[in-house]
């Protein structure tokens, strides 16, 4: 009886010295207590993940084609941390995106939308109506032989016009029915900083070494990372993964609001 007795209190050590040895540190992520001047501890998290991707780093451009990715379009994975769009689907109804409401008009072929305010890009730059016009139009120019590739959408594009800073309308040739759903697509239709395309909506070479959208994370790369192929990320203030690069360019300007993404997304008003 007193073996037994002896046996399970044994075991019940044992088990509580696994269960402390479970939580320990792993050495993956680690969390120093910082001081400050009024003796509060506070506590600060480093994250770090590594990936393992096939595709060369070529291009961080919202539009994927054979012309500018020699390798694959595997950056398409990516591009929602990168790019935000006008409008999203989420549980069988469209929400807004970058958009906070929009109009369709009786015809179908004039869809208006009002933008959010205080949305930066990863350049620092202020998204306006200017961005998101020179971003829908630079759709098909970039797309060139390819274009239709991605859906009707980009093929039926007749203008973009800016009506002020925030409001703009995109002007189809003809109604079609899947638009809203294509302008969920940050491949092709993620919003760009019109600052990084050509007079002629042409991108810049800029996007070859980085990310310039308005999405909680930003991409930069220089030529020691792409020999090591490494993909260095700056992430957005309150991002799960948030952190900085060292090394890395950029300003480094992110969106405003919960999450360091957009705030709450907005139903969509149709008339």
């Amino acid at each position: 009886m007193k073996f037994k007795r002896l046996a399970t209190i044994l075991m019940a050590a044992a088990m509580m010295v696994s269960l402390v040895a479970c939580t320990g540190d792993n050495g993956e992520n680690s969390e120093t207590p910082v001081t400050s001047g009024n003796d509060v501890v506070e506590e600060t998290e480093t994250n770090h993940i590594t990936l393992a991707e096939s595709w060369g780093f070529e291009n961080f451009y919202t539009i994927m084609t054979p012309d500018v990715s020699a390798s694959n379009f595997g950056i398409t994975y990516y591009l929602s941390n990168f790019y935000d769009v006008l409008v999203e689907y989420q549980d069988g109804e469209y929400v807004g995106g970058l958009a906070e409401d929009w109009t369709i008009s009786e015809d179908g072929t004039v869809y208006t939308f009002n933008l959010r305010h205080d949305v930066k890009f990863s350049d620092g730059s202020d998204l306006t109506a200017e961005d998101v016009a020179k971003s829908l139009l630079a759709v098909p120019i970039n797309l060139g032989q390819y274009n239709g590739t991605y859906g009707r959408l980009s093929t039926i594009i007749e203008d973009a016009v800016v009506v002020d800073d925030y409001t703009v309308e995109m002007h189809l040739t003809q109604p079609y029915y899947n638009a809203l759903r294509e302008l969920c697509l940050a491949n092709p239709f993620g919003i760009v900083s019109s600052e990084q395309l050509n007079d002629d909506l042409t991108k810049k070479d800029t996007f070859e070494t980085a990310t310039y959208g308005t999405g909680p994370g930003a991409a930069v790369q220089g030529l020691r990372h792409r020999a090591a192929g490494r993909l260095p990320l700056r992430l957005g203030r309150g991002h799960p993964l948030q952190g900085s690069v060292p090394g890395a360019g950029g300003k480094g300007g992110f969106p405003q609001g919960a999450g360091g993404g957009l705030p709450a997304p907005a139903r969509h008003h149709q008339g």
